[in-house]
């Protein structure tokens, strides 16, 4: 949300013998995802393949320890460069009958190279990573994350123009305190003294306060200096909150004027739409990662359901008014809706949190009391007590 942009990339370590299944179960060789800021991506290139648009180059910075004496760490920098080596123009095209990894020749081998500032010339490591299978890859296990989309294309930072207007609000404040400390202080000041009068009466010094007089001469005045507010730049800060406020940035918004239902609708689909969008992309990234993952250590994960990686883009916690709640329980009582569908929006509404087999569970434990059934109304024409002899004329 900050920057609008990440690396997201997927790495598993080389080993000098063969790795086993028990020494990847016991963690001692596994997979890594790491995410890079925008700023460390140095550099990145594109190919089209099949119709699709992959990356054919990414350059990442990090820093690396240079020197350790035990009481000061140096850093350095070094530069991973992942790449598919491309088969040069006019190349012979390899037989994939002949060799298991030609389609990979054809359209490219992935290999990573690290170059360190103590020799730019020179490959200070260089790998060829395979997958579990030994086969070279085809494709850089690295992927964008995006505020718009995961594509290799900059996207604008979604709080860049809150960003932009907190800075501009900063200056109308630091102009409003100026002002104040300049200013904002009453002065006193006299008219009508001479010199002697200064010098002779007031003996240099002038006391102010309850306990303190000012002797004056005739004809002399005192009064005091007291600036008129600065307004303009005051109601500058209060239009940019507004504003700030009109973008999203209800932390600082001690009020909300009242919206239709309708209005309230729309407006709380917009703030979520950048902020589902971006939940969206990370979820679709870590997805990619995570098959990446299983991919090289060999994982036998099926079709259906597969890896999945969704986040939670569900940003209100309530939602549901109390009339909306009693609407529910109308609905679901007049068997317009069924029992879990009440309870999945009661959930979603941030209302409540049992399952749908624990509530049913709650409600057989605790069954509620039966309604008591008032006693029908005696008929006045009839005899409440047949038996009695009340006697007669």
């Amino acid at each position: 949300m900050g920057y609008g942009r990440c690396g997201c990339f997927i790495d598993f370590p080389q080993a000098d013998q063969p790795i086993s299944k028990a020494d990847i179960q016991a963690g001692k060789m596994r997979p890594t995802i790491k995410v890079y800021e925008p700023w460390r991506v140095l550099n990145w290139r594109t190919v089209f393949r099949d119709g699709l648009e992959i990356l054919s180059l990414v350059v990442l910075q990090e820093p690396y320890v240079k020197a350790d004496d035990g009481f000061v760490v140096t850093f350095g920098t070094q530069w991973r460069v992942l790449q598919l080596k491309l088969p040069p123009q006019g190349a012979q095209i390899v037989d994939p009958s002949t060799d298991v990894n030609a389609i990979h020749q054809n359209q490219g081998l992935y290999e990573v190279n690290v170059y360190r500032d103590t020799n730019l010339n020179l490959a200070f490591e260089h790998f060829e990573p395979t997958d579990s299978d030994g086969d070279r890859l085809d494709t850089i296990p690295f992927t964008f994350i995006g505020a718009e989309n995961n594509k290799a294309n900059i996207d604008d930072p979604p709080l860049y123009d809150l960003a932009v207007l907190n800075i501009a609000h900063y200056r109308n404040s630091a102009d409003y305190e100026e002002s104040t400390y300049m200013v904002g202080q009453p002065t006193p000041y006299f008219t009508g003294l001479t010199e002697n009068w200064v010098n002779t009466i007031l003996k240099g010094t002038v006391q102010l306060g309850s306990r303190g007089a000012v002797p004056l001469p005739v004809n002399a005045t005192a009064g005091m200096l007291q600036a008129q507010p600065n307004s303009m730049v005051f109601e500058a800060m209060q239009h940019k909150e507004k504003q700030m406020v009109a973008i999203g940035a209800n932390l600082i918004d001690v009020s909300k004027a009242p919206r239709t239902a309708t209005e309230t609708i729309i407006d709380d689909t917009n703030e979520r739409s950048v902020l589902s969008t971006a939940g969206d992309n990370v979820s679709d990234a870590f997805q990619f990662a995570l098959k990446w993952a299983a991919r090289f250590i060999g994982a036998e994960i099926p079709d259906s359901p597969g890896i999945e990686f969704i986040l939670n883009t569900d940003f209100d916690l309530v939602r549901l008014t109390a009339q909306e709640r009693q609407e529910l329980i109308l609905e679901w009582q007049a068997s317009a809706i069924s029992g879990e569908e009440m309870r999945a929006n009661f959930t979603r509404g941030g209302v409540a949190f049992q399952t749908i087999e624990e509530w049913r569970a709650a409600i057989a434990a605790n069954p509620a009391p039966v309604p008591v059934t008032q006693p029908a109304p005696i008929d006045p024409n009839t005899d409440p007590n047949p038996n009695s002899n009340t006697g007669g004329a």
